[in-house]
């Protein structure tokens, strides 16, 4: 293939993504709104000014939608930790700003994750192992920062599961909590919630 051939395929891979993009956000706002089984792919063409035909060119079902939304959340939630975390910082301060990157991430992205979390036990079971392996990536990264902390003597020592099912546990609830945060200072009350989670793995003094 000619340079010219291959600059044409790259620009038209990239219209038909950035169209699947448009798509997946007009599907994640209207399924806050209703849910995924009431969602209809009549409504979510309507919303991105496509007949259903061309819609299906870029999206094969309303099942595959839901696993490109979910794939895209968790691809982007580990994006926002990843390289933080790898940095050779102290564990204390690659935890505060791995908490700030992904709590951030989740509130300029709340209709996303809330689809995430609400709506990820409706993927096929084949799609869910994809998701499963997806996560067990992402959980790692904490895992690993926190198990090190331990032993740099910054963490309290418990059972590692329990430590990181604690820390997401809060960030989880953002999209849930989205309004309420947004009636205030946006940026006070993110810091409140990483403060918050910091605290809680923090070493007491004796």
């Amino acid at each position: 293939m000619s340079v010219g051939g291959e600059l044409k395929a790259k620009r038209a891979i990239k219209k038909i993504e950035d169209k699947k993009r448009e798509i997946a956000s007009q599907a994640i706002d209207l399924m806050r709104e209703t849910g995924y089984h009431n969602m209809s792919m009549d409504e979510v063409a309507e919303r991105v000014g496509l007949t259903k035909p061309t819609l299906y060119s870029y999206i094969s079902s309303k099942q595959e939608l839901l696993f490109y939304i979910l794939e895209s959340a968790m691809t982007s939630g580990t994006k926002s930790i990843k390289d933080i975390i790898l940095q050779s910082k102290s564990a204390r301060i690659r935890l505060r700003e791995a908490l700030t990157a992904y709590a951030e991430l989740i509130l300029n992205s709340s209709n996303l994750f809330y689809s995430a979390f609400t709506e990820h036990n409706s993927l096929t079971d084949e799609h869910q192992i994809i998701i499963r392996k997806m996560q067990s990536e992402f959980l790692s990264l904490w895992k690993n920062l926190y198990e090190e902390g331990v032993q740099e003597g910054i963490f309290e020592k418990m059972p590692t599961k329990i430590a990181i099912q604690m820390l997401l546990g809060v960030m989880h609830w953002i999209p849930f909590w989205n309004n309420e945060i947004d009636k205030y200072n946006q940026e006070d009350n993110l810091m409140r919630i990483v403060n918050f989670c910091e605290r809680g793995l923090l070493k007491k003094e004796d």
